[in-house]
């Protein structure tokens, strides 16, 4: 994510800062190098002495999806605390875009919206709070921002992730969560999905997120925005190379929104951007999409946002859902 935001808005504007935790070896130099290299600030990247930098290893299926994965975030976990968050105060303060993502612990998740919630300094963001964007990562770390919903602006889960985060949410209201079984959250069409997780979605908003960005693979994504706001449908770019590898197509959706809305974008188009720069990402073999930039992925997404719609609410109903879809959003 941190790497798509750079390239996007590092060459004209402030350089985006990472915080972020490596170990003192080769990998965790190299990534530092990297970062350097498309023009982002290091600063906020703990060097960790007798650690490893995390690495992920994925196996990937014949249609690109993720078929197994290890990862190793031991160190981005506990290199990472509240106290090295608390020595960027300033610079979360006057941020534009803060992206928090599960890889953190709570405490640091609930440290880091409670610093974007202060007013430190000379605003960059028109004298506004920084927008605050959660990534879950995964279903087992969605949970993890439970107890700081109502600080957060936008959320991007999948589906089961968003009904983890919802179930969270029910347990502490002692309510009775809902299922996880995997079949639940195969779709055929964007509208089988709001029926299927309308309530999860709201269960969200009600606890405070701002609006909810429902990642739903090859058929796009549903920007569900809270206090009564419209629910928009903004569907998958479908042109294009092959797709290549799935691996990174939804932290680019992030990259690319976060990216757009700290250059003054409003969320829709914003969420359009995302998911052009999702489509880029699966064309290619590395995680991150290089050669692109806002206008160009304006006018991908141009075709995209022209049928971007209004979704119903409807009733929850089993019947709309069945058949796996090819990711190309998350």
């Amino acid at each position: 994510i941190a790497e798509g935001i750079a390239r996007l808005v590092g060459p004209h504007g402030a350089p985006p800062l990472l915080i972020a935790a490596v170990g003192d070896d080769l990998a965790g130099r190299a990534l530092i190098d990297a970062w350097r290299a498309v023009g982002a600030d290091p600063r906020g990247v703990r060097v960790c002495a007798a650690a490893s930098t995390p690495v992920v290893t994925t196996v990937l299926d014949h249609d690109g999806e993720v078929a197994a994965s290890v990862a190793d975030t031991l160190t981005a976990e506990t290199g990472v605390d509240p106290s090295w968050i608390a020595s960027f105060a300033a610079d979360v303060g006057r941020a534009t875009v803060c992206v928090v993502d599960g890889n953190c612990t709570p405490d640091v998740i609930d440290h880091v919206v409670e610093r974007a919630d202060r007013v430190v300094g000379e605003w960059a963001n028109d004298e506004r709070k920084p927008i605050v964007w959660f990534e879950p990562v995964s279903v087992a770390k969605s949970v993890r921002a439970a107890s700081s919903l109502r600080r957060i602006d936008y959320a991007s889960p999948n589906a089961a992730e968003c009904r983890a985060m919802a179930n969270a949410t029910r347990r502490g209201r002692g309510s009775n969560p809902r299922p996880m079984d995997a079949s639940i959250f195969e779709f055929t069409s964007a509208e089988a999905a709001v029926a299927e997780m309308r309530d999860d979605v709201e269960v969200l908003l009600d606890a405070g997120v701002g609006a909810v960005v429902l990642t739903l693979g090859a058929l796009g994504c549903v920007l569900c925005r809270g206090g009564g706001g419209d629910w928009r449908h903004v569907p998958a770019l479908g042109d294009g190379p092959p797709l290549r590898s799935l691996v990174g197509a939804g932290d680019a959706l992030v990259a690319g929104a976060c990216a757009a809305l700290a250059a003054g974008r409003d969320d829709e188009t914003a969420v359009g951007v995302g998911v052009a720069l999702a489509r880029r990402a699966a064309e290619s073999d590395g995680n991150v999409p290089a050669g692109h930039s806002l206008p160009s992925l304006e006018r991908d997404a141009a075709g995209t946002m022209a049928r971007v719609r209004t979704m119903a609410r409807g009733r929850r109903g089993a019947h709309a859902r069945r058949e796996s879809v090819t990711s190309g959003c998350g």
